[in-house]
């Protein structure tokens, strides 16, 4: 009986472990995955997305506009959340809000997401004293649709949205 009893706990030891390795192999490759997906989006950003951000801010600024391009650390704490890697940027187009540096200011932020793979278009066309602006989420793309074109046209919008 002993044996037998044995051999039981053995099978359900087993199949534990198994389930542990499991987990922490699927796990792992989850990270890996996700650690690839940030290298990924931070060459994007070097290649296309600051590139395009800071041009469109230097014609911002040769029209008399302010604009500021701003960046966010993967894993940056904000109070008790933890940031993703984004990068954007915000038109501090009135007075209160350059001297705010905006905080609050109209934006268009580009956020990685880690587990799709993906860039995440987030806008907001609300300031301090507006009653109608706008947040949202604009549009979600792959790695290969992050183009100096899509950027421009979906900052085009928050800019047209302020400017009215």
């Amino acid at each position: 009986m002993s044996d037998d009893l044995d051999a039981k706990l053995d099978a359900i030891f087993n199949a534990r472990a198994e389930r542990i390795a499991e987990a922490k192999r699927v796990r792992q490759e989850a990270e890996q995955k996700q650690e690839r997906s940030l290298e990924a989006f931070l060459d994007l950003k070097c290649s296309v997305i600051r590139p395009t951000l800071d041009a469109l801010a230097h014609n911002l600024t040769d029209r008399g506009l302010e604009s500021r391009v701003f960046e966010v650390a993967d894993g940056q704490p904000k109070g008790n959340e933890v940031l993703p890697a984004s990068i954007g940027i915000k038109f501090l187009h009135h007075q209160i809000l350059q001297i705010r540096d905006g905080e609050d200011a109209p934006h268009l932020t580009l956020t990685l997401d880690k587990a799709l793979r993906r860039v995440v278009f987030h806008f907001s066309n609300v300031f301090p004293g507006r009653k109608n602006g706008e947040e949202g989420v604009a549009t979600i793309v792959d790695f290969d649709s992050v183009t100096a074109t899509l950027i421009n046209d979906e900052a085009l919008k928050v800019i047209g949205a302020i400017h009215k």
